[in-house]
């Protein structure tokens, strides 16, 4: 599993599929998780969501009918970022010492960015 299961919502996640899940379906799930989370890391509209789970059908891949829509795809990426979350704190408890540095912008068409880097 490429995600740990420490979240509220995961273990329910997690009860639902060792219930009622098959291998054929965890396997749809990790799909649908990857291309969510390839949506957030390049950027993408979710709207491109039901258009990648289209070309994995198109590779031969089982995406199945479910969680096809822009809603499912920002649920999962909150999901995941919310797995980020719970990881990264675990690493800051556990360290004696740490630095953050933050720095932002705004582009020509006044959208603002931020980052946090935390060492």
């Amino acid at each position: 599993q490429p995600y740990s299961l420490h979240s509220a919502q995961h273990k329910r996640c997690d009860a639902m599929i060792q219930q009622n899940a098959t291998n054929a379906d965890i396997n749809r799930m990790s799909l649908l998780f990857r291309n969510a989370h390839a949506i957030a890391k390049a950027g993408r509209p979710f709207s491109d969501f039901p258009w990648l789970c289209t070309l994995d059908e198109k590779k031969g891949l089982s995406v199945g009918d479910s969680y096809r829509n822009e809603k499912k795809c920002s649920e999962f990426i909150e999901s995941i970022a919310e797995e980020q979350r719970m990881q990264l704190r675990s690493v800051i408890e556990k360290a004696h010492y740490f630095s953050i540095m933050v720095d932002g912008t705004t582009d020509s068409s006044v959208t603002e960015a931020a980052i946090m880097y935390i060492r």
